[in-house]
């Protein structure tokens, strides 16, 4: 029984990790990670047209000698970039090339392989760009425009700071899924590596254990409720947020705190039981109603009076002694 709900339990698990999975494979698909992985090389000859620019978004180069157009590309009044142009097989290319060394660009760049977004040129852009490149070389500006390409290798674009960092929380989300994943599919494949079952070799043999709790459910209910049973001997929880088995022998101090907490019939009285054991392992139950706590109360206060029931400073210090005395006695 305990055993298969543990494994119910770790299945609706699932949910939320899938969902955020799905989530990153989403954005994923709609950001350029993957054209980042899947670049293509093409040569500094090749006319890009509006076909190609379609099927390629980032592109790598190895150009020939590049020189300045003398534009810049500002940001936000910040420096971003230099236009480069190179003039190869009757055309003219045109680079925008990282502002790495800031002002005044290099007038000449060397054989640069250039990685980089193929975007397209704005108007705004194009005509001053040429107009200024013409009176530069003493050319006609509309000649020179006519032999100019309409789109251009945006190096400042390829892994700018932005996508490197949701790149980054990417694939730290999508490796954290994939643990969540393989550790929630090895507890439903053997519920007992998980911790309900692990913190039961605190208090002895955990199949005896199971087998002694599964009898006592099946025979001699105290008390129960939608998430909690309580039985002569264990206190049980099997709620979607803990499953928990607490010996009642075993327990050292037990007290709850009250909190106010939105719902869908408005704000409504919470209640939360702690318990602490001998071993020093400590149990936080949520969610419970005030008739809940105090049946509870009832029945371990009739049956075990030498738990420290409440918190108090005074309790808190106690229970910290007993505990420290008792870790001595170990050691």
């Amino acid at each position: 029984m305990i055993l298969s709900y543990i494994r119910k339990n770790q299945c609706k698990r699932l949910f939320y990790p899938l969902m955020l999975l799905g989530v990153v494979i989403f954005l994923v698909w709609r950001s350029p990670v993957t054209e980042y992985v899947t670049k293509r090389t093409i040569s500094n000859a090749m006319l890009i047209n509006d076909s190609m620019a379609k099927k390629v978004l980032y592109a790598k180069i190895k150009t020939g000698t590049l020189y300045y157009s003398g534009e810049d590309c500002l940001a936000g009044g910040e420096l971003v970039g230099h236009y480069y142009y190179e003039l190869i097989g009757g055309s003219c290319h045109f680079y925008l090339i990282r502002a790495v060394a800031g002002y005044p660009a290099s007038k000449t760049l060397e054989g640069q392989t250039i990685i980089g977004r193929v975007d397209a040129f704005e108007p705004e852009i194009l005509d001053p760009l040429t107009q200024k490149l013409a009176e530069d070389i003493s050319w006609d500006a509309k000649s020179l425009k006519s032999v100019c390409q309409k789109y251009f290798v945006n190096q400042t674009a390829y892994l700018n700071r932005r996508e490197i960092v949701l790149m980054v929380v990417l694939l730290l989300v999508f490796v954290l899924m994939i643990v969540v994943f393989i550790r929630t599919f090895l507890y439903i494949i053997n519920p007992r590596l998980t911790k309900t079952y692990r913190n039961l070799e605190h208090y002895g043999n955990p199949e005896k254990i199971l087998s002694d709790v599964e009898k006592q459910i099946r025979r001699r209910i105290l008390l129960q409720t939608k998430t909690l049973i309580l039985t002569p001997r264990y206190l049980v929880e099997l709620s979607d947020d803990i499953c928990a088995i607490i010996p009642l022998p075993e327990v050292l101090w037990i007290y709850d705190h009250a909190a106010m907490r939105r719902t869908i019939k408005g704000r409504q009285l919470s209640y939360t039981i702690h318990v602490v054991t001998m071993k020093g392992e400590e149990y936080t139950l949520t969610g419970k109603s005030h008739r809940e706590v105090s049946a509870i109360y009832h029945e371990l206060n009739t049956r075990y009076p030498n738990f420290f029931f409440g918190y108090s400073k005074e309790h808190q210090e106690m229970v910290q002694y007993v505990l420290h005395e008792m870790k001595n006695e170990k050691t």
